[in-house]
């Protein structure tokens, strides 16, 4: 049996779209006829349209791509059914092209862009994040299109870039740290225990430190498999219990605090400046902007905020009270809302928010990185002193 997906006209002039099984294409249509379908096009089913595959949420990488795509074509006579024909022809990432394929069919079918994503997401297709299926919503009904493509393509482009900054600036230190563990499990599980026959040879019992050093090299793989486990078992989402002391804590821990509150500050007034400059009313705007943030602490500050604002109390005055905004936030806003420039300081804050984040992070991997090489410098040289110890005991028990 194969899989066909379908587009058909229904007895009530309506158009469906499924899948169907059947032995052949032949086999397919006869299908569709005796259910009243009259055909308009039959395809090989690509999976695109089966549940429980696809489903992920479009990266931001694949937003940049279909997004500033379409504002390039946009700018042209060419419709936009056309225009995602072409990205999925030029497209070198599959699940993206056969996104703007199904695109293009529903489009043509009658449906808008962002009916065309909804629908495509619940049969199995890549979904749009909220903020983004919001901001395309708010430039459809204000008939600017093309202001919509450009901002999702800025903003995804801009987190892309605060997420590779942050990625490049921690690669140094954990080269480090793998480097220096391999370093020592190499020392401890390779060069120590060729020791052992020498001393085994002069009937001497080889240093307590030396044995130690053994049994530590010895521990070393059960110690990766207990690491790995770990590392399972965080990956797997935890409990809404464990989640919210995590993020607690992360707002209380010293050094910790400012960088965290300042990159989800960022997130929110990034995702709230784009969402208010595409058109979307402040109160759907508030809790679309909520969900791009990350602490459960500073979402719950953020529902206080909103339920202000709905209760009459203006915008820049109840995010003013977050407690967890940084400082700079909670001085620019009422400004801005005094001055009439929201949407714009909004992002400007985004924008100081990421490069404080950034420069405290630089400032701690540049305390951290000399006393990282500090610590494998000292505990390579207790293990070469236990090496040479033992050299030195082996010597005396000879002569």
């Amino acid at each position: 049996m194969t899989r066909f997906s379908y587009k058909a006209l229904a007895p009530s002039g309506e158009i469906r779209r499924g899948e169907i099984d059947a032995e052949n294409e032949s086999a397919a249509i006869d299908a569709l006829r005796t259910q009243n379908f009259t055909p308009l096009k039959l395809n090989v089913s690509s999976g695109l349209l089966q549940r429980g595959r696809g489903g992920k949420a479009l990266q931001n990488r694949e937003l940049i791509e279909l997004f500033s795509g379409l504002e390039t074509l946009g700018s042209s006579t060419l419709a936009l059914d056309h225009a995602l024909d072409l990205i999925a022809d030029t497209q070198s990432r599959a699940r993206l092209a056969r996104l703007a394929r199904d695109l293009a069919e529903r489009l043509r079918a009658g449906d808008g862009l962002s009916e065309a994503f909804a629908e495509a997401a619940k049969a199995g297709a890549p979904a749009l994040p909220p903020v983004t299926a919001a901001i395309l919503r708010a430039g459809e009904q204000a008939g600017d299109l093309d202001g919509a493509f450009l901002q999702i393509a800025q903003m995804a482009a801009r987190t892309e870039e605060s997420r590779k900054r942050l990625r490049d600036a921690l690669a140094y230190p954990i080269f480090i740290i793998i480097a220096a563990a391999g370093a020592l499990v190499f020392l401890a599980k390779v060069v120590a225990p060729s020791f052992i026959p020498l001393f085994e040879a002069q009937n001497v019992t080889p240093p307590d430190l030396l044995i130690t050093m053994m049994a530590v090299g010895n521990a070393a793989p059960w110690a990766l498999l207990i690491l790995m486990i770990a590392g399972l078992a965080a990956a797997r989402p935890p409990s809404e219990g464990l989640k919210r002391a995590r993020d607690q804590f992360l707002l209380a821990a010293p050094g910790m605090r400012g960088v965290v509150t300042r990159l989800e500050t960022a997130r929110f007034t990034l995702a709230l400046g784009t969402l208010l400059g595409s058109g979307t009313r402040l109160l759907a705007a508030l809790p679309i902007a909520r969900d791009v943030v990350g602490n459960a602490v500073m979402r719950d500050q953020l529902d206080a905020a909103t339920e202000q604002v709905r209760a009459g109390r203006s915008i820049a005055s109840a995010l003013s009270g977050v407690p967890a905004f940084p400082p700079i936030a909670r001085r620019m806003l009422p400004l801005a809302e005094a001055g009439g420039s929201l949407t714009e300081t909004l992002q400007r804050v985004s924008g100081i928010c990421e490069t404080e984040a950034r420069d405290q992070v630089d400032r701690v991997l540049r305390v951290l990185a000399p006393v990282l090489i500090i610590a494998v410098g000292a505990l390579v040289a207790v293990v070469v002193t236990i090496l040479f110890t033992s050299i030195l005991d082996l010597n005396e028990a000879v002569f």
